[in-house]
């Protein structure tokens, strides 16, 4: 199919070219022809079953000729968030391929990307597990993450030079395998407490065999992302101390080093979604579906419009794909309050994306 007359617009607004091709990767074809809207809705073909696709994916019809975007999509979708799985959509082609085909409640819970690979936590195994997943056949191998007898971990997240950092919680007296042996104690004594962990942002670099702790803490440790020329942010909250804390973003330098903290406007903060591009803006989301816009440099935020959450930046790092449910949409960096709408994507709610720009 040859582009509409380039000079589209919507309310006004002159679309770009990845807003045309987004907009029509969901599903939705839009024309204006002299002054009249006409909206037709696209089926996106159906993935067969079984494993990765050999023949690469469905093509989605009505995409523009390959060459005019570049870059993939990797997109964590499902009808459930315990039945999720990835998949990968090419700009440039307009191919939509299922990667993942993690069973109903064992799906992947969350996935980072970069030029250098995918991460995902992966619960096929009935509990999350970190791994590296291989694009061409889904498969995904293992990343250690310490002892597994006295820690859990959880959200990893992949540098553009290929360094995972995650969050861990490490246990003081229990094991992740079942509970201590019971120690002899009189009928009479008390049951002994849990211990709170102290949870600790790790970081796994390529190449090296030992894991980095980073930071540590008795707060919970979350969703860490990394940011331009090696920061790394993540989310500290009370979490399991029953703390009357405010969660807040903390940052640290490419040192590793405290650069910033900055309280959150967010009652439950669960995810983080940054760029490597110097000044961007760090996307913030609590579990209400709350998100907003925080410039590290000041700590100024800016709510995103009620409902949309961020999901990924581009490569650029000056436009946000937002999501409601199934619905996607964009977002200007330096115009936050509007959304232009892309339509739904048909594989189910959209929990997470890396925007990555391969070729």
């Amino acid at each position: 199919m040859d582009w509409p007359d380039q000079r589209l617009t919507r309310d006004g607004q002159t679309l770009t070219r990845d807003e045309q091709a987004l907009q029509m990767i969901m599903g939705l074809r839009v024309v204006y022809r002299w002054g009249v809207l006409v909206a037709a809705w696209l089926l996106v073909a159906s993935c067969t079953s079984g494993h990765a696709p050999s023949d690469g994916g469905s093509r989605v019809t009505g995409l523009p000729a390959p060459g005019v975007d570049h870059g993939t999509l990797w997109l964590l979708a499902g009808s459930t968030p315990t039945s999720a799985n990835v998949f990968r959509v090419r700009l440039a082609n307009g191919r939509v391929e299922q990667v993942t085909r993690n069973a109903e409640g064992r799906g992947i819970s969350w996935l980072s990307a970069s030029p250098r690979g995918i991460v995902v936590a992966d619960g096929s195994r009935g509990t999350d597990r970190i791994g590296v997943l291989n694009p061409r056949d889904g498969r995904i191998t293992p990343l250690d993450t310490g002892d597994e007898r006295t820690t859990t971990w959880y959200t990893p997240a992949i540098s553009p030079d290929g360094a995972v950092a995650f969050a861990r919680a490490v246990w003081p007296n229990i094991s992740q395998n079942g509970p201590p042996p019971p120690e002899p104690t009189p009928k009479s004594a008390a049951p002994r407490p849990r211990d709170p962990p102290t949870w600790e942002l790790v970081v796994s670099e390529p190449g090296r065999q030992t894991l980095a702790v980073v930071y540590r803490a008795r707060p919970t440790l979350a969703a860490p992302v990394w940011g331009p020329g090696g920061a790394l942010a993540f989310i500290e909250s009370p979490g399991m101390q029953g703390r009357d804390v405010q969660p807040s973003v903390r940052v640290l330098d490419r040192d590793r080093q405290p650069s910033a903290a900055y309280p959150l406007p967010l009652s439950h903060a669960s995810s983080l979604v940054w760029s490597s591009n110097d000044g961007t803006p760090l996307a913030a989301t609590d579990s209400t579906g709350s998100t907003v816009l925080l410039n590290v440099r000041d700590g100024t935020t800016r709510v995103l419009p009620a409902g949309w959450v961020g999901l990924c930046w581009s490569p650029s790092g000056d436009r946000l794909l937002v999501g409601q449910g199934a619905r996607l949409g964009l977002v200007s960096a330096t115009r936050p309050h509007e959304v232009a709408e892309l339509g739904r994507f048909d594989r189910g709610q959209v929990y997470q994306c890396g925007w990555v720009d391969e070729e």
